[in-house]
């Protein structure tokens, strides 16, 4: 080997060296936001109960001084009548100041009961939110390739050695510095099918953040591959809530791009950061 071919090596060695430091730190920084969020959560649903339980408290307190008060001045005022006055209002001393109470149980009731609502509502958004968080989490490994041949072995063992070696080719492919042992797991997704024109979307799992970020960062190369590595389609594996965003965004683009005359509009970006970004055509 030359020398100049030597330095070239080294060079493209510290590169990736570089890279992996990196990836690294975005990890490290990753694990510390998320640990942060799921602790603002945790805080933020135990002052809410708190804060009902003392609101509660609360409104016992002011529910049982607002009777007493009641109770008194309606004494007070029949006191201060005339006899005959006093007379008649003992009649209806009862059916009145159950008829005030009543009107005033009610009015402490309903502003509980909205409290409550309140406090739910908030308590279920809080849920959504760290279940979110962990299913984000779960997924931030994972890539979800389509269009990836399926063999038609009998065993399911042996249909999983052949996805699993389709992608360590891939990798092999790619020449982006991961082995075979970065993949951890493959996975098909939907019921098998013989009679299905397409093949299901495979799963697949990588042992790292880094890992993954490196795969889909030369996904670029794909297209001067063999046929059946130019063909496939490589995505993020996205929750629920990513998924109908990520929707909602290539349908905008799509209505762009059919309404413009030299602008391509694309959906880039990690789930939960996706942005539509403008392509200029090539000339016909």
């Amino acid at each position: 080997m030359s020398t100049i071919e030597m330095m070239k090596t080294v060079t493209e060695m510290k590169e990736k060296h570089d890279k992996l430091e990196m990836g690294l730190m975005e990890v490290k920084s990753d694990k510390v936001k998320l640990e942060c969020n799921l602790e603002v959560v945790k805080a933020d649903v135990s002052k809410e109960v708190n804060r009902l339980s003392g609101l509660i408290e609360n409104v016992k307190h002011e529910l049982v001084k607002s009777l007493e008060a009641t109770r008194y001045d309606l004494n007070k005022a029949f006191e201060d009548k005339l006899p005959v006055a006093v007379a008649e209002a003992s009649r209806i001393d009862d059916e009145s100041w159950v008829e005030v109470a009543g009107k005033h149980v009610d009015a402490k009731l309903n502003t509980v009961s909205t409290e409550i609502e309140t406090m739910r509502q908030k308590l279920q958004e809080s849920r959504e939110a760290a279940l979110e968080e962990q299913d984000k989490e779960k997924r931030r490994k994972n890539i979800i390739i389509y269009r990836v041949p399926e063999t038609a072995g009998a065993l399911n063992e042996e249909r999983k050695v052949h996805d699993k070696k389709f992608c360590e080719q891939l990798l092999v492919k790619l020449d982006i510095g991961l082995a075979p042992e970065d993949i951890t797991n493959t996975l098909r997704l939907g019921r098998r099918n013989e009679q299905a024109t397409e093949p299901r979307p495979l799963l697949v799992q990588l042992g790292s953040r880094l890992a993954k970020n490196m795969l889909m960062e030369s996904l670029y190369k794909l297209s001067s591959l063999e046929d059946k590595f130019k063909r496939i389609i490589v995505a993020h594996d996205m929750t629920q809530k990513e998924r109908v965003e990520c929707k909602a965004l290539v349908a905008e683009a799509k209505r762009k791009t059919e309404n413009s005359g030299e602008w391509n509009y694309k959906v880039r970006g990690p789930p939960g950061q996706m942005i539509i970004v403008s392509v200029r055509r090539r000339p016909q």
